[in-house]
């Protein structure tokens, strides 16, 4: 996204952040207020003797009353997270994705969700808003998913029943290009590992120390290895993992190119404390505009990503 166009949101968003800042500061100071105030009422019920009743439900209810204070006052700052991200989003979308197709209240399909094998099959899957689009002849499709173990549980009195777990919550990114290399790549964080179907793979190690230590590459073959996972790509990866609060995987299999960011959900790096920025906007439109990131940084749109390498085997030699 053009700077001038990030400066616009910047001037138009800052005054609101301004006023959600001071609004959640007051609400928070009458927040604790209230609680505090709750509490010595709470103290009072052991010293008014036959008034101990009525100090007991005064401070319950001022206490309450802290507690939905304090509430509100974070409240106020997601409001404002959520309008500026998804004002970025619309306006990514604008520029990058013109094309694009928004569900908010359906996700990528259960099938595409497992086949990188990243996670073990939930007992129950809820996916949310998909975009699918394309970018320079590329098409992706990613959405929000939230997987969950079902648990077996016994209530107060003692019937059996069962509850849902998360497990796994974040966004999954998927593209699709012509050329089959008939290979499996996948790199993922070591940390907080959950990845499946990885028997068949061979452990490959990069130059990259830093890399290594952060990041397992698992390969059915390390020429094609070395060949997708360009030191370009991986710097890359760790500048995006240090964005993400949770983990960061990518795989490459047969012709389709999978990128998770497990844990993502809520994370999205929106300021709050500091005065926005061009610079710590950045973060933020980097990661709605991840697709156009990695499609121009691989090439996949390049001719060795089309059908046979982009050559044409018909034309005579």
């Amino acid at each position: 996204m053009e700077n001038e166009k990030t400066q616009a949101l910047i001037n138009a968003f800052e005054p609101k952040r301004l006023a959600a800042r001071r609004s959640c500061r007051h609400l928070q100071i009458f927040g604790w207020v209230f609680l505090s105030l709750g509490l010595l009422l709470f103290v009072g019920v052991f010293t008014s003797g036959e008034n101990g009743a009525m100090f007991f439900i005064l401070g319950l209810g001022i206490l309450f009353l802290g507690v939905l204070i304090l509430s509100i006052s974070r409240l106020a700052k997601r409001k404002f997270q959520k309008s500026l991200s998804d004002e970025v989003e619309e306006e990514v979308n604008q520029v990058l994705f013109p094309n694009a197709v928004v569900n908010h209240n359906i996700g990528v399909s259960y099938e595409t969700m497992m086949g990188p094998g990243f996670f073990a099959p939930p007992d129950r899957y809820i996916g949310t808003d998909l975009r699918t689009s394309d970018y320079h002849g590329i098409s992706f499709e990613q959405g929000h998913y939230c997987l969950q173990e079902r648990t077996a549980s016994n209530n107060s009195h003692g019937r059996s029943g069962s509850t849902y777990v998360d497990y796994a919550m974040g966004t999954l990114y998927h593209f699709a290009f012509e050329r089959d290399f008939g290979q499996i790549v996948k790199v993922i964080e070591k940390e907080g590992t959950l990845s499946f179907n990885v028997n068949k793979l061979k452990k490959v190690e990069t130059e990259y120390i830093e890399f290594n230590r952060k990041f397992m590459v698992l390969a059915s073959d390390e020429t094609t290895c070395f060949f997708l996972l360009t030191p370009q790509i991986q710097e890359k990866l760790m500048s995006f993992e240090k964005m993400f609060k949770g983990q960061f995987y990518l795989a490459f299999i047969g012709r389709d190119l999978f990128i998770c960011a497990n844990n993502s959900d809520g994370s999205m790096p929106i300021p709050w404390k500091e005065p926005l920025s061009i610079d710590n906007m950045q973060p933020a439109i980097e990661s709605m505009a991840l697709p156009a990131v990695f499609i121009d940084l691989l090439g996949l749109s390049l001719p060795k990503f089309e059908k046979n390498g982009g050559i044409d085997v018909n034309k005579p030699s």
